[in-house]
């Protein structure tokens, strides 16, 4: 489960990273090459300057920390790519798309704190997904990039403490608004995490939020052996009101 869930948040992972470049592109041209350096160097791009962004003094501390991150990971993508940590114009050779190949889940992830609202979220990646609001897309993004680090940590995806429904149903959310209908359509036949999550109605382990996954229907009857209370038991009968059955 953990290999198929890391292939969809793979290609999740990389529709959202070119449609947050394209946004942060025509917005703020430049973008990946013009960040400070450091705190200590004059602040020329508002993306990452702490003195940009208006808001109250007890989330100055961590914006600015924010910030640092945000600098030090785009630093590291230049540095993996090829460019020298004292260049900050584009480098001959290198294309830009190596630097964004670079960049975490967790960068992209740290985009659309509350705290970047004014400058990131309304001045570019709310177009990314519209009719969205900040909030809906950052709680994706940050129960999808605390799914992708269980899965890359091989942590156990099944059971209560991975929400692993929940996720999936935020890996559908996401890739329904960042993707291609035709994309979405190749993504969910080739996904492997159908057959595995229809595969768990011999287990009786899984307990799904809804019918489907990706367009494709997992319904399904989960054994009665796996109830470990008796048939008349009202723990059973709730459980038994929220799965889909065939």
């Amino acid at each position: 489960m953990a290999a198929a869930c890391s292939r969809d948040l793979g290609h999740l992972e990389v529709a959202i990273r070119n449609q947050y470049n394209n946004a942060l592109a025509q917005q703020y041209p430049g973008w990946l090459w013009s960040a400070r350096p450091s705190r200590a160097a004059p602040p020329n791009n508002a993306l990452f300057d702490d003195g940009s962004y208006r808001v109250p003094r007890n989330s100055q501390q961590k914006l600015n920390k924010l910030n640092d991150k945000a600098l030090n990971s785009l630093h590291f993508a230049r540095e993996k790519a090829g460019v020298p940590r004292t260049q900050h114009s584009p480098a001959s050779g290198i294309p830009e798309g190596k630097i964004i190949a670079n960049l975490t889940f967790g960068f992209w992830t740290f985009l659309t704190e509350p705290v970047r609202a004014s400058i990131l979220w309304n001045q570019a990646i709310s177009s990314v997904v519209p009719g969205r609001s900040r909030g809906w897309m950052h709680d994706r993004m940050e129960n999808l990039n605390n799914l992708r680090n269980r899965v890359a940590h091989m942590e156990p995806l099944i059971g209560n403490t991975s929400a692993l429904p929940q996720n999936l149903e935020r890996i559908e959310d996401v890739l329904q608004m960042v993707v291609q209908p035709d994309v979405y359509s190749w993504i969910s036949a080739t996904s492997q995490v159908p057959a595995l999550l229809q595969e768990g109605k011999r287990l009786g382990v899984l307990r799904l939020l809804k019918p489907t996954y990706l367009n494709q229907s997992l319904t399904f009857r989960v054994p009665r052996t796996s109830w470990p209370h008796g048939p008349s038991s009202p723990l059973r009968r709730r459980n038994a009101s929220r799965l889909p059955l065939k």
